[in-house]
């Protein structure tokens, strides 16, 4: 059977957002270039793949992906009691789904916070919690739907990964190379509310150039790409690097949600391998 959850999906998501896709013979175009039809290929051969392996795991095994982390690294992530994570966000989609195998080889009570892509997947719509990539996370329905399923995730003692970005990692003119957007203070009010441990996780890499190239000219350009990005990633390994857990006495130094979310933004990018 040909599954197209996805790409039905996607549809939906971009026609309420983007008028021109309307017109049927642009979407159709467009579906192709960017690569939503190579999605719904992905997926239905993860649906047809009958190993033992867990539903997210499957992609990894069909796209030949090796998640590249210690034993040592991941025994960092407690088995119980409330926890949110933070990451990076260089790819856009494949790191999500890494991160909910890593979480969901310790516990399984975790969700993940997730926009776009991943939420049209049917397999983890209990795992994830929703966000709108291109509204207003203090006025969008779904943002704020999200925003209060988290707090009360986390404060009946459960985990929940976030990418405090919201975006993939572009280009930074400034600085001269390729990091996350302004992480949101939302996840430094969230960590300060519930009272609960932080912890950091690192994703190595980052997209290709030409989604950078997008990301320079318009970021919804390079959203849009995204799932291209997710076809490419293939027959290689993802390096992931965790932190230490950030205890809620450590967070209660920090006043401003700002100051807060820029401190975790800064650990999580001190767990990158440094060049020797």
């Amino acid at each position: 059977m040909n599954r197209k959850f996805i790409s039905h999906g996607l549809e939906h998501f971009l026609k309420k957002n983007f008028p021109l896709m309307q017109n049927k013979i642009f979407e159709h175009i467009l579906f192709r270039i960017i690569g939503i039809y190579g999605m719904d290929k992905i997926y239905n051969k993860v649906c047809n793949l009958h190993n033992n392996s867990d539903f997210v795991d499957k992609f990894f095994d069909i796209k030949n992906v090796e998640l590249n982390i210690s034993a040592e690294q991941l025994a960092l992530i407690p088995a119980t009691g409330p926890l949110l994570i933070v990451a990076n966000h260089p790819y856009g989609a494949i790191e999500g789904l890494a991160m909910m195998s890593l979480l969901k080889r310790v516990r399984g009570d975790m969700k993940l916070m997730v926009n776009f892509i991943l939420k049209e997947i049917p397999e983890l719509h209990d795992d994830l919690v929703l966000v709108d990539p291109l509204g207003d996370e203090n006025k969008s329905r779904n943002s704020l739907g999200g925003i209060r399923n988290t707090i009360k995730w986390l404060n009946k003692g459960h985990v929940i990964g976030i990418f405090p970005a919201g975006k993939v990692s572009c280009y930074n003119r400034d600085k001269h190379k390729v990091t996350d957007l302004q992480w949101s203070k939302f996840v430094g009010t969230l960590a300060q509310r519930v009272k609960c441990d932080v912890q950091c996780i690192f994703f190595e890499g980052r997209s290709s150039n030409f989604s950078q190239f997008l990301g320079i000219i318009n970021p919804i350009l390079q959203l849009l790409w995204i799932p291209r990005e997710f076809i490419r990633f293939r027959n290689r390994s993802l390096t992931v690097r965790i932190g230490e857990v950030i205890s809620s006495d450590e967070l209660n130094n920090y006043e401003k949600p700002e100051d807060l979310i820029d401190f975790l933004r800064q650990k999580t990018y001190s767990l990158a391998v440094k060049d020797t």
